[in-house]
């Protein structure tokens, strides 16, 4: 665990505030924001969607501050797809190699040449949003840094776990490396994926797992980076 105190952080979150534009559209009430780095589009509450680009906006900054090395200055823009539910989130999830849609999938990251992508849902009864908006950037970033083809699934994944734990209080104190009780759960209540099998899980056998799966698949992971 991490802590790191930022003393000019009240500046940057200011600046993001300021230079927001709000726009609506559309029967359902489609929303846009747009901060320094990203476009928000999202048929949910206009505080929430607010709330996702000053969160990202931290998140970005922090890690820029925190990672030597990591860029976080892509030319290609990144948009991000808020929806209000499960059920207009889900025509617009990923599906496997047999056509089907993942259901369990909270959120993702689609790279493009022009535009990338973060999706996920607001789903009330899912508290775990942000964890997903922070966990979907972190692939952005290894994808945009390294190539996530250059890594496997368990580091990504790992890496992607172990940063969405992020955390902001007193809007200067930034902590990464929090403990993920989830995961702890998931842990302890279930036996371990073999090593040899953990380690050689390509992208599409990963796709191709359950919810169950996949949590235990995330939990282990998470371990093995955090630790």
């Amino acid at each position: 665990m991490r802590n790191k105190q930022f003393v000019n952080s009240l500046i940057f979150i200011f600046l993001i505030i300021i230079s927001m534009q709000i726009s609506v559209f559309g029967k359902e009430q489609w929303i846009q924001v747009k901060t320094d780095n990203f476009t928000l589009i999202g048929n949910t509450d206009e505080k929430q969607i607010t709330k996702v680009g000053i969160k990202l906006e931290q998140f970005r900054e922090s890690l820029r501050r925190l990672v030597p090395g990591l860029s976080a200055d892509s030319p290609i823009s990144t948009t991000v797809i808020v929806f209000k539910d499960d059920n207009s989130f889900k025509p617009f999830k990923p599906v496997n190699s047999e056509g089907k849609i993942m259901d369990w999938v909270a959120g993702f990251f689609q790279a493009g040449l022009d535009k990338n992508y973060i999706a996920l849902s607001f789903e009330k009864k899912n508290e775990n949003y942000y964890q997903t908006i922070f966990h979907e950037y972190t692939h952005y970033l290894i994808d945009y840094n390294i190539g996530r083809s250059n890594m496997p699934p368990w580091f990504s994944e790992g890496l992607a776990e172990y940063y969405d734990q992020f955390s902001v209080s007193q809007d200067s104190i930034v902590q990464l490396g929090g403990e993920n009780r989830s995961h702890l759960e998931i842990l302890k209540s279930n036996e371990l994926i073999p090593l040899e099998t953990f380690f050689n899980t390509d992208y599409e056998t990963f796709r191709l797992q359950n919810k169950h799966k996949a949590n235990l698949f995330y939990a282990q992971s998470w371990a093995l980076i955090h630790y």
